[in-house]
């Protein structure tokens, strides 16, 4: 049995002690998990991808690996990335990173590091060569930045691979890093295109991180919600290791449970 794990750079250990270039980290709580179950891991999450990647990338492994038994752990991402297969460069994920210069990107890291401006620098540059770059700012003006297109492109990634996973008998567990994909003002109005999505979630197959009352009432957080509430200590942009050992600790139990009932 292998524990599957797809999301973004938090899942994939980034700025984590053994994380190193192009190689997954260990001591993400879903390799915890995966070690303390005695399941192989496999990581198919990459930093910056978006919910529409992070599905592609779940599904495209479970595609190409029906021969052995899988169970599905997805962390979902920032509803407000995207992704587009561009004509010259293929397969990307975007965020509104990638329409800022150094200055704007470095007020918005916890902890100053020059490699992390520098790379999103350098990936901004591509995007610009490419000649992607102007479409990526009018889509964030005229359709990406509302809420109301975060939430429902969000939603259908989440419905999408919930689906494919219970057609083809693949147990699986989702969780967020974020939870503004599924609390939030577009959804409590009840617009019938995001309803429809909405009601088809099975929440029995969520965990979620439970943390102070929000303005709206919800205790309910993603992983980095949590972990900044509770003040693990962090790099540049995410949560280090004692972040992820408590984590697996909190989703162990209900982890456990859905595994074992699998196998």
């Amino acid at each position: 049995m292998i524990l599957v794990a797809g999301g973004d750079s938090f899942i994939f250990g980034t700025e984590l002690l053994d994380q190193q270039s192009g190689i997954h980290s260990k001591q993400t709580y879903p390799a915890i998990l995966a070690r303390q179950a005695e399941m192989h891991y496999e990581c198919v999450a990459k930093p910056g991808a978006s919910n529409a990647e992070i599905a592609r990338r779940v599904i495209n492994y479970c595609e190409t690996h029906t021969d052995i038994g899988k169970f599905i752990l997805v962390q979902w991402t920032f509803a407000n990335r995207y992704e587009f297969n561009f004509s010259e460069s293929g397969w990307q994920s975007v965020n509104v990173w990638n329409l800022q210069d150094a200055s704007q990107i470095k007020t918005q890291l916890k902890n100053f590091s020059q490699k992390v401006v520098d790379d999103q620098i350098k990936t901004n540059t591509q995007l610009q060569s490419d000649g992607n770059y102007d479409f990526l700012k009018a889509f964030y003006k005229t359709v990406a930045a509302s809420e109301y297109w975060e939430t429902y492109t969000s939603l259908k990634e989440i419905v999408m691979l919930q689906n494919y996973l219970k057609l083809n008998n693949i147990q699986y567990l989702f969780t967020f890093a974020d939870n503004a994909s599924i609390y939030n003002s577009t959804i409590d109005k009840q617009d019938v295109s995001i309803n429809s999505l909405y009601q088809q979630i099975d929440f029995d197959k969520f965990f979620v991180f439970l943390g102070d009352l929000q303005e709206d009432g919800k205790k309910e957080k993603g992983f980095y919600q949590w972990a900044m509430e509770n003040k693990y200590p962090v790099g540049a942009t995410h949560p280090l290791e004692e972040a992820h050992i408590a984590a697996a600790l909190l989703i162990k139990d209900k982890f456990n449970e859905m595994a074992k009932e699998h196998i």
